[in-house]
């Protein structure tokens, strides 16, 4: 077998090669192959001879590239990528090694992510695909052999999403805790269209009633805050909405990923999203996000947007989560409290709560955080926003239990209140407020209310 493959390959580089003497520059087309062969075939292109022992070279890898007039030395820097192996040029000699800890120190301090995204049956690369780490500003796109990369990826816990508007969601979770090489492909289905068996359905060819329906969703999907109203969703078209008969319950999905403008916060979103829909008293949305910074015309559109950043920020659950592990719940304005019922959130009476009482540090990038019932957060330094206030009175079932929140109308707002219930025993948190488990709470009050007009990259920086 692995005759063939050579000779597959020597066709492929046959052009211009002469045995005369060494060659630096070479032009490679190749796919789906094995390191060792490739490497054999830049013997036979380039009259190298590649010394290694074979134990070190990975497995199960294969390798697309193609490029014409290439330097050797920069061929093997990009098959080499993620298998932690050097090479050394010694006359005519090219010798492959791991590196070792005798080795001079690296002065990176970031991660890099590298790979390929193909089709799952026929194993064709796909071009154009979105690679990103979930809810930040880090990604990139592969290229016309499908290959990606990803420089400066901070240590953390993260979910690496392949998205292309043709194919199924592709993720892959994975942790970095110091500098290193990953190697992440991903094999993405064709996507199918399935539709809930539901007994009304709106498209965009009912223009009247799909419009009734985006209008319900961006005020439940964007929120209704400040930062909501300079949001404009870019390609409403890839939206259909389902409507349960007997319930009314609103259903949503979108054939592509959705892309969200926030002219306040100066992030352009890109949303996969995996699941919405809304009844009277609730509203589930769960997705993938990947945040791209927009350029601003001018300085003082740049300032504008920094100060809102912040705003958003501050007050938010990334906020709390990163006041929490790092035990700076005071100073950032937070104050936790036990409750039984929801109807407590305004209570005078609530058994306060300090961050070591739900909090363990389980690694050096990995806390854990652990309670039963609910758990009540109060913002000290915002209130309320007239326009919370305002919804809650004419929407009091979105906010299942906080009646107590009613007795606010015609008086002044209160601080900000959010109460956080878990789903299971406990949720998993980096330093960049990452949570591990998917949707592994539920959230009531202002974060409730806060929707996705408010979200901001788990790598923002204050």
């Amino acid at each position: 077998m692995r005759g063939k493959l050579i000779f597959l390959l020597l066709i492929l580089f046959q052009a211009g090669f002469s045995q005369s003497g060494l060659k630096d520059t070479l032009s490679v087309d190749f796919e789906d192959l094995p390191l060792e062969i490739v490497l054999d075939s830049i013997s036979y292109k380039t009259a190298y001879n590649f010394a290694y022992n074979s134990e070190i070279i990975p497995r199960g890898s294969l390798y697309s590239y193609q490029k014409s007039k290439i330097h050797v030395d920069d061929l093997l820097s990009i098959l080499l990528v993620g298998t932690s192996l050097k090479f050394l040029r010694v006359d005519d000699q090219i010798i492959l090694k791991p590196k070792v800890k005798s080795d001079p120190p690296t002065i990176e301090k970031y991660s890099t992510v590298s790979g390929w995204v193909r089709e799952l049956n026929s194993k064709k690369p796909i071009v154009g695909a979105n690679v990103y780490l979930d809810g930040t500003t880090i990604g990139s796109v592969t290229d016309k052999n499908g290959n990606y990369q990803i420089r400066e990826v901070p240590s953390g816990n993260f979910t690496l999403v392949f998205s292309h508007v043709n194919y199924e969601l592709g993720a892959y979770s994975f942790s970095v805790d110091r500098p290193s090489l990953f190697t992440i492909n991903g094999l993405l289905d064709d996507k199918v269209y399935e539709l809930p068996e539901l007994e009304i359905t709106f498209s965009k060819k009912e223009s009247r009633e799909w419009e009734k329906n985006y209008q319900k969703f961006q005020d439940k999907f964007l929120g209704k805050t400040q930062n909501a109203s300079r949001c404009e969703i870019i390609n409403p078209d890839v939206l259909d909405f389902y409507i349960e008969k007997d319930s009314g319950k609103l259903y949503a999905s979108a054939s592509e990923a959705l892309i969200i403008r926030n002219n306040s916060t100066g992030f352009e979103l890109n949303y996969d999203l995996n699941e919405f829909w809304s009844n009277r008293n609730q509203i589930y949305c769960s997705g993938k996000a990947f945040f791209k910074t927009m350029e601003p015309e001018n300085r003082r559109i740049r300032k504008r947007w920094m100060k809102n950043r912040s705003m958003s920020y501050q007050g938010s659950m990334l906020h709390f989560l990163h006041a929490l592990i790092n035990n700076d719940l005071k100073s950032q304005g937070f104050r936790l409290y036990k409750i039984e019922n929801l109807s407590d959130s305004y209570s005078k009476t609530n058994t306060s709560v300090k961050a070591k009482d739900i909090v363990t540090q389980k690694s050096e990038n990995e806390w854990e955080i652990e309670f039963d019932g609910y758990l009540l957060i109060v913002n000290k330094n915002e209130l309320e926003s007239d326009n919370y206030l305002n919804d809650v009175i004419k929407n009091k079932d979105y906010f299942s239990g906080m009646s107590s929140i009613i007795e606010y109308k015609n008086k002044s707002p209160s601080f900000q209140r959010s109460v956080l219930k878990l789903k299971g025993d406990h949720l998993s948190v980096d330093k960049y407020g990452n949570v591990k488990e998917e949707n592994g709470f539920i959230t009531y009050g202002y974060w409730y209310w806060e929707r996705v007009a408010e979200l901001m990259p788990a790598d923002f920086k204050k």
